[in-house]
């Protein structure tokens, strides 16, 4: 019953306009250093193109990069004034759990992925190319 749900979900939302679309050209991934308590070293720097695209109620997100694609539901969405970003929780169409930071005011823009992997945390930031949002029909 759940993947017959899952495969209708997906069915819906691939056939709706995505209200913010986000492309980006660079990567990098650091891993949580817990002697420092920071980000350490960045381990994987590389230029990748792929895009973020968000449906109109910013519950979910097709990622999608030259080699995969990949869909999120987005929940837990908050608003931090302080640092004038959005985060939320996401989970995968193959249920893996992170955060999710979208940062498109700092000088930088840039969307974060924070990871659980086995026993380390990882960030993964992607340097924003460009951002538009759709009009609304």
């Amino acid at each position: 019953m759940s993947k017959l749900f899952t495969f209708l979900f997906f069915l819906i939302w691939n056939f709706s306009f995505s209200q913010l679309t986000v492309s980006t050209k660079y990567i990098e991934i650091y891993s949580w250093d817990d002697e420092k308590d920071a980000w350490g070293e960045i381990i994987v720097e590389d230029d990748q193109f792929s895009f973020f695209e968000f449906n109109e109620e910013m519950t979910f997100l097709n990622f999608t990069t030259i080699k995969e694609k990949t869909s999120f539901f987005l929940t837990d969405s908050e608003y931090s004034e302080e640092h004038e970003h959005f985060s939320y929780e996401v989970t995968s169409d193959s249920g893996y759990e992170s955060t999710l930071i979208v940062d498109l005011k700092s000088d930088l823009p840039n969307i974060r992925l924070v990871i659980d992997v086995e026993d380390s945390n990882l960030l993964i930031r992607y340097t924003v190319k460009n951002y538009w949002f759709e009009d609304e029909e």
